[in-house]
């Protein structure tokens, strides 16, 4: 389920990528078995929020010391409730 939110929200904020670019549709698909290397969560960093909403979740652009690039989506489910924030690799670039 959380594949599907991340890959979902990167779609919907930046548009369709090639498929071969996301780890995430082939554990959503079911052909890939690594999940843990691609999801994971932290209860130590909480998404801000500045309103009240039931779930959040925040896109962030990462970028490597070769050039390379990377998408994470990090999700907080029922947000007002102490609960860990996922945080997914949505998106990798070369």
């Amino acid at each position: 389920m959380l594949a599907k939110i991340a890959h979902g929200y990167q779609v919907a904020v930046h548009g369709a990528f090639p498929i071969e670019q996301s780890p995430l549709v082939p554990i959503i698909l079911g052909k890939r078995w690594d999940a843990r290397n691609w999801i994971g969560c932290t209860e130590q960093d909480p998404l801000p929020s500045d309103r009240q909403c039931l779930h959040l979740l925040q896109d962030v652009p990462l970028t490597g010391g070769d050039g390379s690039s990377a998408s994470m989506i990090r999700i907080k489910l029922f947000a007002d409730y102490p609960s860990p924030t996922y945080a997914l690799a949505a998106r990798l670039q070369a």
